[in-house]
């Protein structure tokens, strides 16, 4: 029987980690997994012993506010690592948390597998050797990583993106209209973020367009980690309704979408949702990201693509009237619109046809073997 500990640090890793862990499962029946993560990989009979909702900290200002509560967790996985005493170690995402486990699991002697690799193409470049040697197996999620980490020495492997694992599995509410009280004006798609500051800088801006579209109906997609009442603070209009754990519903039916950088934006491409990308954040926290981050797109669909696909808006370019005037695009611009919808299709190619994490669980599972 081998033994995993797994860590997952936020909603979209938890996501990917229930997959993997459910396709490894096939392979390896007996296996066992203890982690961090939450309630999908708890479903698929992980043992959770820190939920990512306690540790889900993103921005310069948010992590340095939660530092103590950081060190604690950090000392509290060493702990449960040492306890469990694992074949291997499975790190999914979360750079900040999973790069410090890994460079300590290392020293100790552990085998290291990372799954969805850190962003080291956008800042930090030294991550990309620094991963190499403190990782044994390293799975990629975007085609264009294993050129750029080859520049520095690091093999990994594309297995290509598990989101689209995520997407098949979606079968479509047929009573999702009439359960949520929604009426025959077409829909319009707001996902504006998985934390409070997210909310808090980009809602109010985007909810401002809706007087521009009085014929469409704004749906928000809630995530579980904000209470309603945030929400509510910036939701004045009847008409906009708010509805949680339902958003591949409302990309199945949107006319189109605004939504916040992140994987959110990859999976509206994928359900071939038109759309922007807005995002505002901190001052302090915008300054460091201009000062650090070197890349020619936020959008994962732009960087896939390796062209800009979709708008992106950042910062004072999110405004009032530079999102009704591309929305307008959207809707009314049938060429505009029609160009979009292509590059999808393009980009659902390049994502993977095969199971991505099917795939990650065969690799994972015959280099466990051979070792």
């Amino acid at each position: 029987m081998k033994k995993y500990f797994i860590i997952a640090g936020e909603a979209s890793g938890d996501m990917h980690g229930a997959n993997l862990v459910a396709e490894m499962l096939k392979l390896q029946p007996d296996a066992k997994f203890v982690g961090f993560g939450g309630d999908k990989m708890k479903d698929i009979d992980v043992d959770i012993q820190v939920h990512y909702k306690d540790i889900a900290f993103m921005g310069f200002k948010e992590v340095v506010e939660n530092i103590r509560t950081i060190a604690v967790t950090l000392a509290k996985c060493k702990e449960e690592i040492m306890a469990f005493k694992p074949d291997a170690i499975i790190l999914v995402d979360y750079p900040g948390f999973n790069f410090r486990i890994a460079k300590w699991a290392k020293a100790k002697g552990f085998k290291i597998i990372y799954y969805i690799l850190p962003k080291a193409w956008a800042w930090k470049k030294q991550r990309a050797k620094t991963l190499g040697q403190i990782t044994d197996l390293r799975l990629s999620i975007l085609p264009f990583e294993p050129d750029f980490f080859s520049k520095y020495d690091t093999k990994v492997i594309y297995v290509g993106n598990p989101l689209t694992d995520e997407i098949k599995k979606f079968k479509p509410d047929e009573n999702f209209m009439s359960k949520h009280q929604l009426n025959d004006k077409p829909i319009i798609a707001i996902l504006p973020g998985s934390r409070k500051q997210e909310i808090i800088h980009n809602l109010p801006i985007i909810l401002d367009t809706k007087k521009d579209f009085p014929d469409y109906q704004y749906v928000v997609a809630g995530s579980p980690m904000i209470p309603e009442h945030l929400y509510h603070q910036f939701i004045k209009d009847k008409e906009i309704k708010l509805i949680y754990d339902e958003t591949y519903n409302i990309l199945h039916l949107a006319e189109a979408g605004i939504i916040k950088s992140g994987t959110s934006a990859l999976e509206a491409a994928l359900f071939k949702v038109p759309y922007f990308v807005c995002y505002r954040m901190s001052f302090l926290t915008a300054f460091l990201a201009w000062i650090f981050v070197r890349i020619p797109f936020v959008s994962l669909a732009n960087l896939i693509a390796s062209k800009g696909i979709v708008k992106e808006m950042i910062q004072y370019r999110f405004n009032r009237r530079t999102a009704s005037a591309e929305m307008r695009l959207l809707l009314y611009d049938k060429n505009y619109r029609q160009e979009m919808l292509k590059n999808f299709d393009e980009l659902i190619d390049l994502a993977g046809k095969e199971s991505p994490s099917g795939k990650a669980a065969r690799i994972i599972t015959d280099w466990m073997n051979k070792r």
